[in-house]
């Protein structure tokens, strides 16, 4: 419920259990490392994507869909959201852990740039040659959706010194050839390992 871009100096306001359990998690992490004085730093990772990655999420599934030639269903898509790279997440995570200045820090993960999500999911078929029909606005919004979701990334660019190398394009290439190398090997196994039921 804060102004965007989320900043880490904002007070949480959460709007699900979900994102409460979330900063929970943070509370008592903060609690951990200012009692115990353990080496934790607090990182808010902003929409990872890539390679392995289940089809509960908005980019798999899109290429799923896309590689099983099945109409997919959608909210309107107007909400936006930010994506990033799944190597530029592991790379500021490693940073952090390593960085003896982010002790104790809450750090935003995040490229800082927004996107739709019918904006991402059009990308991603017409990356793929336009296999199927994206039917938006055939599945309602959720009752507490966020309609803008990306941060400012200040912080970790002056205490880890960390930017993302890739842009969406780029991860986007990375992340279907992945998943149609992974669904010509063995299809199968593929949709079992990816699906959540």
């Amino acid at each position: 419920n804060n102004e965007v871009p989320f900043r880490e100096d904002q007070t949480p306001d959460p709007i699900s259990p979900y994102s409460a359990s979330k900063y929970a998690a943070e509370v008592f992490c903060a609690l951990f490392q200012k009692t115990f004085r353990l080496p934790i730093a607090i990182l808010r990772l902003f929409n990872p994507y890539g390679e392995c990655q289940r089809t509960n999420f908005l980019i798999p599934s899109v290429i799923v869909a896309c590689l099983l030639k099945k109409e997919l269903k959608m909210t309107k898509g107007e909400q936006t959201r930010e994506f990033n790279y799944v190597e530029d997440i592991v790379d500021g995570m490693i940073r952090a852990a390593t960085i003896k200045r982010a002790i104790g820090e809450v750090i935003n993960l995040g490229c800082g740039l927004e996107h739709t999500v019918r904006e991402v999911a059009e990308k991603i078929v017409g990356m793929m040659g336009n296999p199927i029909k994206l039917s938006f606005g055939a599945v309602p919004y959720r009752k507490n959706e966020i309609w803008r979701m990306f941060c400012d990334n200040a912080k970790a660019k002056s205490i880890l010194g960390w930017k993302p190398k890739y842009t969406l394009d780029a991860g986007l290439r990375k992340t279907i050839n992945w998943y149609v190398k992974e669904f010509e090997k063995d299809k199968e196994s593929f949709l079992k390992t990816l699906t959540v039921a």
